[in-house]
């Protein structure tokens, strides 16, 4: 029996497979470039500010100067996880629980005190791999809370049809802009002012090695609706 669901490829996918694999080469050589160095010059930023009194404003700045760093470590991750994806550890789970575990995860994130996730979901029992799946709906999630700036609501929604998973995640937030809906699941398309815009990317990357499939919509009514279908 095999666990991982290929869908099924035309020419398109086949070109951007092999593009795909150039950027994955590019991005080896990238990490291995950029990572080492990095931790070493945020190793001295920390024995620098250590030397430092608390009250001393510098610190601050040094703080920041380590926040950029570990940003660039999470693009350079990112990267590789878009251009290279590990394979799937496939196990049976309950999507249900992996959804509710997730949104607890955003419930105590201090930036989305403020956001009031409503959960509907029947017990959905599938076979995938659950730290992909729950990167998955932790990244659709935080997009939604940091589109309504910590302050409104999102509603998961999902049921079974044809023994396949439907989930649909709505926010109360302005939308995407209109002139960007088509091109927000392409590597480097961000709204946000700092980060990568691989979440998506690797989202939608993530659900269709799994056999499924990830789109968006923005209703006239306002929001953001995402809708994530997995093999039951």
């Amino acid at each position: 029996m095999v666990d991982v669901l290929e869908p099924r490829r035309d020419g398109n996918d086949a070109l951007q497979q092999a593009a795909l694999v150039r950027v994955g080469q590019m991005a080896a050589v990238v990490a291995h470039e950029v990572k080492n160095p990095l931790a070493g010059i945020k190793g001295v930023v920390q024995v620098l500010m250590s030397r430092r009194a608390h009250e001393d404003p510098e610190r601050t700045v040094m703080a920041d100067v380590i926040d950029r760093i570990d940003a660039l470590n999470e693009l350079i991750q990112d990267l590789l996880l878009f251009a290279r994806p590990r394979p799937l550890r496939i196990q049976t789970l309950d999507l249900r629980v992996l959804i509710e575990q997730t949104a607890e995860c955003l419930r105590a994130d201090p930036a989305a005190t403020a956001v009031d996730i409503r959960l509907a979901l029947p017990p959905m029992p599938l076979r995938g791999d659950v730290e992909l799946l729950k990167a998955v709906f932790l990244n659709v999630l935080l997009n939604a809370a940091q589109a309504m700036d910590g302050r409104g609501q999102i509603e998961v929604r999902g049921c079974r049809v044809d023994g396949r998973c439907h989930i649909e995640i709505a926010d109360t937030g302005p939308g995407v802009p209109e002139d960007m809906r088509d091109t927000i699941f392409e590597p480097f398309i961000t709204t946000k002012s700092r980060g990568g815009g691989l979440g998506l990317p690797i989202a939608r990357r993530t659900v269709e090695l799994h056999g499924g499939t990830l789109t968006l919509t923005c209703p006239p009514s306002g929001g953001t609706q995402v809708a994530i279908v997995l093999p039951g």
